[in-house]
């Protein structure tokens, strides 16, 4: 009320129901006093500038307020006066603030500023519980709205999860025909396997079989050859012998044709001897 009529004519009056907000704020934030509370201390102040989306902070208020001489340059209160804010808000002099003669004598128009401020108020509070229903009725619906759609994000998790479920059914039971249809291969390839192993065993026997009948064939040619080279030896010791007959033969020849020899010289001599007597 000080501040409305100090300042009243120059702006306070178009600016009653802003001001009239800060002094409500000022009410709600200042849990020990409340209406009767005229400042903050400096924490509630930043939350106090931050509801009125200021970027002004109390050290910067403070500085401008020394600078116009309001608090002294080592003055540093510990709260700070809904009226330093306004002080610094509408860019006013202290000193205006605190002329006496600024305040007026008329109590017809006094007792209207404060009617108009109670209206003001009450139409603030009115505002205030409306405001509150409405971010109330607000908080349901968004709610209600966020039940909603974690309802539906768990019912398409659910499809998702259903949907995965079947996927994966139908992919096993894909790899299971495959798994059929490599089994049949591999038991084909088995049958084909075991075919050509009985062929490879016959062949085998049949290897077997001509490998004895050459082997045997290679008995009886060695028999034959045994055979055949004691004939051979037989008849190269029949050889033998008969080349020792002949020479035998050739050698009781000549002992013969000697032996007619010396009959024949004998003859001879015997002849000669005669006709040397005769």
């Amino acid at each position: 009320v000080w501040f409305l009529n100090c300042f009243w004519e120059q702006f306070a009056e178009k600016e009653a129901e802003t001001i009239w907000q800060y002094v409500d704020t000022n009410s709600t934030l200042d849990l020990e006093n409340h209406e009767e509370g005229c400042g903050l201390d400096e924490m509630k102040a930043h939350v106090f500038l931050e509801k009125f989306d200021e970027t002004l902070t109390v050290r910067e208020m403070r500085a401008k307020l020394r600078s116009t001489g309001a608090i002294g340059e080592s003055e540093r209160p510990k709260t700070v006066p809904l009226t330093h804010y306004l002080l610094y808000k509408y860019n006013v002099d202290w000193h205006t603030l605190v002329d006496d003669t600024r305040q007026g004598d008329n109590a017809e128009e006094m007792e209207k500023a404060e009617q108009l401020l109670a209206e003001v108020t009450a139409a603030f509070q009115e505002s205030e519980a409306r405001a509150s229903d409405a971010r109330n009725a607000l908080n349901a619906a968004v709610s209600a709205e966020n039940s909603a759609k974690a309802r539906e994000s768990e019912a398409v998790a659910s499809e998702n999860a259903a949907v995965a479920s079947e996927n994966a059914a139908v992919a096993r039971e894909a790899e299971a025909v495959e798994s059929e249809k490599q089994a049949v291969a591999r038991e084909e390839e088995a049958v084909e396997s075991e075919k050509q192993a009985v062929a490879r065993e016959e062949e085998a026997v049949q290897r077997e079989n001509e490998a004895k009948a050459s082997e045997a064939e290679a008995v009886q040619q060695e028999t034959d050859a045994k055979a055949s080279e004691a004939a051979a030896v037989a008849r190269e010791n029949e050889a033998v012998e008969s080349e020792k007959q002949a020479v035998s033969r050739e050698a009781s020849a000549k002992a013969s044709e000697e032996e007619a020899q010396k009959r024949d010289a004998s003859a001879k001599e015997t002849h000669a001897a005669s006709q040397e007597k005769e």
